[in-house]
């Protein structure tokens, strides 16, 4: 029964892991619960049973991606899948609500860019980095880790976010836990240093329990409020990491669900649960259909139980599909021929732009329509005092500029299907991009609105207007102009 339960940890590490990144959404009363009661302290001490797990499993992610080298391919596929599936919740929010917002696009395209799902973001980024940290001395591996843990455990008796991680919803503190867990992997304790951490361990949990679930009580005794009450129960509480890192050396150096880690299993549940627009639902249905406190952790349970099969099924169907389809092959062979160190990129790059140097120079042109067609919706370079659009363009507005971009090239490809002449085709694209870009700024200045497809419509009445004016008036009109 114990083995069965070991083996199955992870199992139950992710199903927490899971509620822990719904429970505290502002749809449901958990995250709103204020009453210094005994409710508010039991929600406490689940909040740190479900950050143990999250933290355990994390540096799990980390030990494991440490320790494959799983290719580029499977980075960029990993990408494709967390594409994949933000694509198919905007697709499911259109079919199903009838709703549609260009920004759920643009976070389903570029999810990397516009920082939708840290965890998943963190993740793609330990599987192309990770393993590199076998490249250090086991000294410095060990040392990397001290000062990791530090680092959280600093920022918890300061209380000040020294480190950018006190909210924990971004890619470096995902980062920094599983970097722990590949920093102290291949460790073997001793008889002696197994039974230190079990027993500090076992009272830094105990510490840490009763401290979070009296932290209301002390908040609002000492600042009439709520605002410290989750001090000792947030994520990056150095005191909550190094319980999991604890548990973490319990396991003799032996990775659990390292199978499911390396299918992908795990890593397509974490994201059709953590998706902000599929998270949504979830949430939103746990909070209409249950008051109870204890009723609705129980809905809360089932709803993660259930997206994590579903994961795992999602999971199955993709790799099938992939490993199925010729063009899989084209593009693990592509991807293969990447440069694998730093100055082979040069020459790579350079013989790359002489053999595709027409569809470079289409989309580098598309990219730069995008640019101008953007800076013309403005009628000054001055957005505030100290900020300009251009500069805004840049760093705010990317995904709209890659997707207007897309969508250019798009046009510029349509059109030389068409005609069949390359240069041709770049040249009416750009020249009608530009037209249309000027069109719209003039309409901007004047009514404040640009060029709607009412206004195109309404281009089609112009030809039967004009019958009623006479060709020489319109001439001599424009003479004596």
């Amino acid at each position: 029964m114990k083995k069965i339960i070991v083996n199955s940890g992870w199992l139950i590490a992710l199903l927490l892991t899971v509620m822990n990144l719904w429970m505290w959404d502002s749809q449901l009363q958990f995250s709103n619960y204020s009453e210094n009661n005994l409710k508010m302290a039991v929600l406490q001490l689940v909040h740190v049973i479900l950050i143990i797990a999250e933290l355990w499993l994390l540096m799990q992610l980390g030990r494991t991606l440490k320790r494959h080298r799983l290719g580029r391919t499977r980075v960029v596929t990993t990408w494709l899948v967390l594409v994949a599936y933000g694509a198919g919740s905007v697709l499911l929010q259109l079919v199903w609500k009838e709703q549609f917002y260009f920004s759920d696009l643009l976070n389903a395209v570029f999810p990397i860019t516009r920082n939708i799902f840290p965890l998943a973001t963190a993740y793609i980024i330990a599987m192309a980095t990770f393993p590199r940290v076998n490249e250090l001395s086991e000294v410095n591996r060990r040392f990397l880790g001290k000062v990791l843990v530090g680092m959280f455990l600093v920022a918890t008796v300061f209380y000040n976010d020294l480190w950018g991680i006190k909210d924990s919803q971004n890619v470096l503190f995902y980062l920094m836990v599983m970097m722990v867990g590949a920093a102290f992997d291949g460790i073997e304790l001793p008889d002696h240093w197994r039974r230190f951490v079990k027993r500090w361990g076992t009272v830094t949990l105990l510490v840490t329990a009763v401290l979070a679930m009296l932290m209301p009580t002390i908040s609002v005794t000492i600042h009439y409020d709520m605002s410290t009450a989750n001090r000792f129960s947030n994520l990056s509480d150095g005191l909550l990491v190094l319980v999991a890192l604890g548990m973490f050396l319990l396991q003799k150096n032996q990775v659990i669900g390292e199978h499911q880690i390396l299918n992908g299993g795990i890593y397509s549940s974490l994201v059709l649960a953590g998706l902000p627009l599929l998270r949504s639902h979830y949430v939103g249905f746990a909070a209409g259909h249950v008051g109870n406190l204890g009723l609705k952790i129980l809905l809360v349970t089932i709803i993660a139980g259930a997206v994590m099969a579903v994961g795992f099924v999602a999971n199955w169907c993709l790799r099938r599909l992939f490993s199925s389809l010729a063009i899989t092959q084209h593009y693990k062979r592509w991807v293969e021929e990447l440069p694998s160190h730093l100055m082979e990129w040069p020459a790579w790059l350079k013989k790359f732009y002489h053999r595709h140097w027409p569809a470079l120079t289409a989309i580098w042109m598309s990219y730069v329509l995008a640019i101008v067609s953007l800076a013309l919706m403005y009628s000054t370079w001055q957005l505030t005092p100290t900020y300009e659009s251009f500069i805004y363009q840049v760093l705010a507005r990317q995904g709209t500029l890659i997707f207007s971009a897309i969508l250019i090239w798009l046009m510029i490809k349509i059109v030389q299907s068409i005609i069949g002449r390359y240069w041709v085709s770049l040249g009416l694209v750009t020249a009608v991009t530009i037209i249309w870009a000027i069109a719209n700024h003039i309409k901007l200045n004047l009514r404040e609105e640009p060029i709607l497809p009412s206004d195109v419509m309404m281009y089609q009445a112009y030809g039967s207007m004009l019958k009623f004016v006479s060709i020489w008036i319109v001439v001599k009109s424009k003479m004596l102009v």
